[in-house]
Protein backbone atom coordinates (compact mmCIF):
# COMPACT_ATOMS: atom_id res chain seq x y z
CA UNK A 1 0.00 0.00 0.00
CA UNK A 2 2.75 2.44 0.74
CA UNK A 3 4.87 1.58 -2.53
CA UNK A 4 0.99 2.43 -4.44
CA UNK A 5 1.00 5.52 -2.47
CA UNK A 6 4.31 7.15 -3.11
CA UNK A 7 3.81 5.47 -7.20
CA UNK A 8 0.51 7.70 -7.36
CA UNK A 9 2.31 10.86 -5.34
CA UNK A 10 5.34 10.43 -7.74
CA UNK A 11 3.01 10.12 -10.78
CA UNK A 12 1.02 13.56 -9.88
CA UNK A 13 4.31 14.69 -9.19
CA UNK A 14 5.48 14.20 -12.58
CA UNK A 15 2.20 14.69 -14.42
CA UNK A 16 1.40 18.46 -12.71
CA UNK A 17 5.17 19.47 -13.52
CA UNK A 18 4.30 18.27 -17.09
CA UNK A 19 0.77 21.12 -17.03
CA UNK A 20 2.89 23.96 -16.09
CA UNK A 21 5.68 23.66 -18.79
CA UNK A 22 2.87 23.68 -21.07
CA UNK A 23 1.65 26.88 -19.17
CA UNK A 24 4.84 28.31 -19.17
CA UNK A 25 5.15 27.82 -22.99
CA UNK A 26 2.35 30.30 -23.75
CA UNK A 27 2.89 34.00 -22.79
CA UNK A 28 -0.27 35.99 -23.49
CA UNK A 29 -1.70 33.31 -25.13
CA UNK A 30 0.84 32.59 -28.01
CA UNK A 31 3.96 30.69 -27.98
CA UNK A 32 7.45 32.57 -26.88
CA UNK A 33 8.09 33.13 -30.50
CA UNK A 34 5.32 34.78 -31.74
CA UNK A 35 3.75 38.04 -31.06
CA UNK A 36 0.01 38.95 -29.86
CA UNK A 37 -1.64 42.21 -31.77
CA UNK A 38 -4.73 44.21 -30.47
CA UNK A 39 -6.44 47.45 -30.85
CA UNK A 40 -6.48 49.65 -27.85
CA UNK A 41 -9.61 50.04 -26.08
CA UNK A 42 -8.59 54.04 -25.93
CA UNK A 43 -8.65 56.36 -28.16
CA UNK A 44 -6.62 59.32 -28.67
CA UNK A 45 -6.12 62.67 -30.44
CA UNK A 46 -3.27 62.73 -33.06
CA UNK A 47 -1.22 64.56 -30.52
CA UNK A 48 0.14 61.28 -28.90
CA UNK A 49 3.27 63.13 -27.49
CA UNK A 50 5.79 61.12 -29.18
CA UNK A 51 6.03 57.07 -30.31
CA UNK A 52 7.34 56.27 -26.96
CA UNK A 53 4.48 57.99 -25.74
CA UNK A 54 2.44 55.62 -27.68
CA UNK A 55 4.67 52.18 -26.92
CA UNK A 56 3.65 53.81 -23.09
CA UNK A 57 -0.12 53.78 -23.85
CA UNK A 58 0.41 50.06 -25.70
CA UNK A 59 2.19 48.46 -22.68
CA UNK A 60 0.29 50.25 -19.87
CA UNK A 61 -3.02 48.91 -21.45
CA UNK A 62 -1.38 45.44 -21.86
CA UNK A 63 -0.39 45.26 -17.91
CA UNK A 64 -3.91 47.09 -17.32
CA UNK A 65 -5.71 43.67 -19.06
CA UNK A 66 -2.71 40.85 -17.13
CA UNK A 67 -0.59 40.76 -20.12
CA UNK A 68 2.95 40.46 -18.89
CA UNK A 69 5.21 41.27 -22.42
CA UNK A 70 6.45 44.68 -23.53
CA UNK A 71 3.57 45.78 -26.06
CA UNK A 72 4.51 48.94 -28.59
CA UNK A 73 2.52 51.13 -30.98
CA UNK A 74 2.74 50.01 -34.38
CA UNK A 75 3.12 54.19 -35.67
CA UNK A 76 5.53 55.92 -38.20
CA UNK A 77 6.96 59.17 -37.10
CA UNK A 78 10.74 61.02 -38.64
CA UNK A 79 12.92 58.29 -39.04
CA UNK A 80 10.83 55.48 -37.24
CA UNK A 81 9.42 52.66 -39.73
CA UNK A 82 7.62 49.56 -38.18
CA UNK A 83 9.07 47.55 -41.08
CA UNK A 84 12.60 48.15 -38.80
CA UNK A 85 11.70 49.35 -35.74
CA UNK A 86 9.97 46.13 -35.01
CA UNK A 87 11.35 42.73 -34.24
CA UNK A 88 9.58 39.54 -35.30
CA UNK A 89 10.45 36.01 -34.91
CA UNK A 90 7.28 33.94 -35.61
CA UNK A 91 3.82 34.48 -36.42
CA UNK A 92 1.70 37.44 -35.28
CA UNK A 93 -2.27 36.76 -33.17
CA UNK A 94 -5.09 37.88 -32.50
CA UNK A 95 -6.17 36.42 -29.06
CA UNK A 96 -10.23 36.79 -28.51
CA UNK A 97 -12.43 36.59 -25.06
CA UNK A 98 -12.25 33.25 -24.83
CA UNK A 99 -8.29 33.49 -24.96
CA UNK A 100 -8.34 31.21 -28.19
CA UNK A 101 -5.48 32.85 -30.72
CA UNK A 102 -6.18 33.15 -34.23
CA UNK A 103 -3.09 33.83 -36.63
CA UNK A 104 -3.11 36.80 -38.25
CA UNK A 105 -0.17 36.12 -40.48
CA UNK A 106 2.47 33.54 -40.03
CA UNK A 107 5.68 35.85 -40.02
CA UNK A 108 5.86 39.33 -38.35
CA UNK A 109 7.10 40.45 -41.54
CA UNK A 110 4.25 39.43 -43.97
CA UNK A 111 2.20 41.89 -42.14
CA UNK A 112 4.03 44.42 -44.56
CA UNK A 113 3.14 42.35 -47.52
CA UNK A 114 -0.52 42.52 -47.22
CA UNK A 115 -0.91 44.47 -50.46
CA UNK A 116 0.04 40.59 -52.12
CA UNK A 117 -1.08 38.71 -49.75
CA UNK A 118 -4.44 38.82 -47.83
CA UNK A 119 -4.72 38.66 -43.47
CA UNK A 120 -5.46 35.33 -41.99
CA UNK A 121 -7.71 37.51 -39.41
CA UNK A 122 -8.60 40.55 -39.31
CA UNK A 123 -7.15 42.52 -36.26
CA UNK A 124 -10.37 43.37 -34.58
CA UNK A 125 -10.14 42.70 -31.01
CA UNK A 126 -8.72 44.80 -27.74
CA UNK A 127 -6.74 44.31 -25.10
CA UNK A 128 -9.03 42.39 -23.33
CA UNK A 129 -10.30 40.20 -26.46
CA UNK A 130 -12.95 41.86 -27.12
CA UNK A 131 -14.39 42.39 -30.91
CA UNK A 132 -13.88 46.02 -32.18
CA UNK A 133 -14.27 47.88 -35.51
CA UNK A 134 -12.27 50.75 -35.08
CA UNK A 135 -9.51 52.89 -37.35
CA UNK A 136 -5.92 53.04 -35.39
CA UNK A 137 -3.63 55.68 -36.38
CA UNK A 138 -0.65 54.66 -37.85
CA UNK A 139 0.94 56.94 -40.24
CA UNK A 140 2.13 54.06 -41.95
CA UNK A 141 1.41 52.33 -45.39
CA UNK A 142 1.84 48.76 -46.33
CA UNK A 143 5.35 48.22 -46.74
CA UNK A 144 5.78 49.08 -43.32
CA UNK A 145 7.02 52.74 -43.92
CA UNK A 146 6.18 55.95 -43.23
CA UNK A 147 6.21 59.36 -45.44
CA UNK A 148 2.50 59.93 -45.09
CA UNK A 149 0.43 62.31 -42.98
CA UNK A 150 0.83 61.22 -39.05
CA UNK A 151 -0.26 64.36 -37.12
CA UNK A 152 3.31 66.05 -37.46
CA UNK A 153 5.13 63.19 -35.77
CA UNK A 154 2.16 62.34 -33.39
CA UNK A 155 2.37 65.99 -32.19
CA UNK A 156 -0.56 68.00 -33.20
CA UNK A 157 -4.79 67.67 -32.44
CA UNK A 158 -5.24 70.39 -34.95
CA UNK A 159 -8.19 69.67 -36.97
CA UNK A 160 -5.92 71.85 -39.91
CA UNK A 161 -4.00 68.86 -39.82
CA UNK A 162 -4.10 65.19 -40.99
CA UNK A 163 -2.60 61.63 -40.03
CA UNK A 164 -3.45 58.04 -41.66
CA UNK A 165 -4.74 55.49 -40.25
CA UNK A 166 -5.76 51.87 -40.94
CA UNK A 167 -9.07 50.09 -40.27
CA UNK A 168 -9.93 46.66 -38.13
CA UNK A 169 -12.26 45.37 -40.96
CA UNK A 170 -9.78 44.88 -43.53
CA UNK A 171 -7.69 41.63 -44.37
CA UNK A 172 -6.02 44.03 -47.52
CA UNK A 173 -3.12 46.41 -46.92
CA UNK A 174 -5.92 48.97 -45.80
CA UNK A 175 -5.41 47.41 -42.67
CA UNK A 176 -2.73 49.24 -41.86
CA UNK A 177 -3.12 52.03 -44.61
CA UNK A 178 -6.65 53.03 -44.99
CA UNK A 179 -7.24 56.82 -44.91
CA UNK A 180 -6.36 60.30 -43.30
CA UNK A 181 -8.43 62.45 -40.59
CA UNK A 182 -7.71 65.42 -38.48
CA UNK A 183 -5.70 65.60 -35.63
CA UNK A 184 -8.12 66.37 -33.88
CA UNK A 185 -10.22 63.24 -34.13
CA UNK A 186 -9.80 60.59 -31.82
CA UNK A 187 -8.34 56.71 -32.87
CA UNK A 188 -7.26 54.11 -30.81
CA UNK A 189 -3.77 52.24 -31.54
CA UNK A 190 -2.72 49.03 -32.97
CA UNK A 191 -0.35 47.71 -30.53
CA UNK A 192 2.45 44.68 -31.07
CA UNK A 193 4.18 42.61 -28.37
CA UNK A 194 7.97 42.48 -29.06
Amino acid sequence: MKKYFILMCSTYFLMSCGQEVNTAEEVDGVAPADHRIFITSSVHTGNLGSINAANTICDNLAKAAGLTRIYVAILSAGETRPATSLGFTGGVYIVDSNQTAHLVVASGVDLWLAEDKQLLNRINVNENGATVSETPWTGTVVEGAGGVDNCSDWLSDSSSVNGFHGSSDQFDDRWVENTTSACNVTHPLFCISQ
